[in-house]
């Protein structure tokens, strides 16, 4: 029974707050509209197209290699997969620094 009276009275309690929150909320959203409205210049108001979100940036197009680059490149490829498994470990290099362009 105690229990009962406590959670009506918890109800109340809170019910009421919630209520008063709710109202605050309710008039703190239209003081925000009239304010945007306010503050808005014309120009937004009359074309909303002039502010539409950006598009996302479109990729740029890489720098194309010359044919002795692109040699180079394959070049350093074949020797490294040519050189993998053949050298006991102690002697290996850092394919990454070795073969970096």
């Amino acid at each position: 029974m105690f229990n009962r009276v406590m959670k009506k009275w918890f109800n109340e309690i809170f019910g009421d707050e919630s209520n008063q929150l709710c109202e605050e909320n309710k008039t703190l959203q239209e003081d925000l509209q009239q304010l945007k409205q306010f503050h808005t210049p014309q120009k937004t108001i009359d074309s909303p197209q002039q502010y539409s979100p950006k598009c996302p940036n479109k990729r740029l197009k890489l720098r194309e290699k010359s044919p002795d680059e692109v040699a180079a490149s394959t070049a350093r490829d074949e020797m490294k997969n040519l050189l993998k498994g053949q050298i006991p470990e102690e002697y290996q290099l850092d394919y990454g620094k070795t073969f970096s362009e």
